[in-house]
């Protein structure tokens, strides 16, 4: 069964370390690419030119690459907790998809139906200080 997971909402210094984490879990994973996608904005992002051509649009990208990734698309006005990007995949180990939502709301979302990456990821937010909680998703 398909399971959701949520932060509270999590602090803007915070972000960038919640970013490694999650980079770190999938890699850990054997997670070798996702599709990255961005959605609504809360920040300068909506302002850049990029932005249309950009928004909605799928982006694949390697995990080593999403560091650089999140760096360009901050020069351009990107902010994580204040624009919305997913990145979905699959973890190999499991052979699980995966959707994660960096939302504009300012918390992280999983929705999987591998536990022992929600418990992986988990592991990791908690060492930041920041939960990961579970939601059970409608039927």
């Amino acid at each position: 069964m398909t399971r959701r997971w949520d932060t509270p909402w999590i602090h803007s210094e915070r972000w960038p370390r919640v970013a490694e984490a999650v980079i770190g879990v999938l890699a850990k994973c054997g997670v070798t690419e996702v599709t990255t996608l961005h959605g609504w904005t809360e920040s300068a992002f909506g302002d850049s030119p990029a932005f249309g051509a950009l928004q909605w649009a799928e982006v694949r990208c390697p995990v080593s690459e999403l560091l650089p990734l999140l760096r360009n698309r901050q020069a351009l006005g990107f902010t994580l907790g204040r624009d919305d990007w997913w990145w979905s995949g699959l973890v190999p180990e499991a052979g699980q998809p995966f959707e994660l939502l960096f939302c504009h709301e300012g918390d992280l979302h999983l929705t999987t139906e591998d536990e022992a990456l929600a418990e992986r990821l988990s592991a990791a937010l908690a060492a930041l200080g920041t939960r990961l909680n579970p939601r059970k998703l409608a039927p």
